[in-house]
């Protein structure tokens, strides 16, 4: 398995790789990406919602920061 960690709002969460799909660490356990927007929107602030649409819409756009 491959593990390695993303930042959310200036917090660090370890991403591990599943033969499914990758898996994200949190205090309540391995949470699905799904899982984790549902985590992140019921128990972060706003930020951290803020934070990872805009990595989304880089993304999207194919900008490099």
């Amino acid at each position: 398995m491959i593990y390695y960690s993303i930042i959310v709002d200036n917090r660090k969460y370890l991403v591990r790789d599943t033969l499914e799909e990758p898996v994200i660490k949190t205090e309540i356990g391995w949470l699905s990406a799904e899982s984790f927007i549902e985590y992140l929107i019921k128990n972060e602030k706003q930020n951290a919602l803020i934070d990872l649409a805009e990595v989304g819409l880089d993304r999207l756009l194919n900008i490099n920061r």
